[in-house]
């Protein structure tokens, strides 16, 4: 007898997995798509990149790396969109494309978030170490607002 096995693949469609997943975990989960265009796809690529980093943190538990590659998300985006990284520099971004009352608050979100990457960062005390739901919140809502700020940059 040959103790040697080959490996091998079989496909499983997603729904399937997430199924097997759902049992094993006792955890319902649920899938985001989220759709660009090509060239917007091609134009977002390195902050689709981080974005996917982060899920992949999420689900190794790296918890707090995954919420530090949120920043670089937001980074790259704006960087892609030759918008000035700074509040104001945001703020002024997104004056320009949606009611002023929003750009304000959408800006002040992407300050949270980028703060809430800092601590994960930058240790000015004792550090602060994420747990899987807050690492999930904060990739969560990264996804939306780098939707949002694509969205808005057409």
């Amino acid at each position: 007898m040959d103790p040697d096995v080959r490996p091998f693949r079989i496909h499983i469609p997603r729904d399937r997995w997430l199924s097997v997943i759902e049992q094993i975990r006792k955890q319902r989960i649920a899938i985001v798509e989220v759709v660009f265009s090509e060239a917007e796809a091609a134009r977002f690529q390195r902050a689709a990149d981080h974005l996917r980093d982060a899920h992949n943190r999420v689900d190794r538990g790296d918890y707090s790396e995954a919420v530090a590659c949120c920043r670089r998300v937001l980074e790259s985006l704006t960087s892609q969109l030759d918008i000035e990284n700074t509040s104001d520099g945001v703020r002024h971004f997104l004056e320009s494309r949606t009611d002023p009352q929003l750009a304000l608050q959408y800006a002040g979100l992407i300050t949270r978030i980028k703060n809430l990457a800092n601590l994960a960062v930058h240790h000015t005390g004792e550090p602060v170490e994420y747990n899987r739901n807050g690492a999930r919140f904060v990739v969560g809502i990264t996804e939306q607002v780098a939707v949002l700020v694509a969205s808005l940059s057409r």
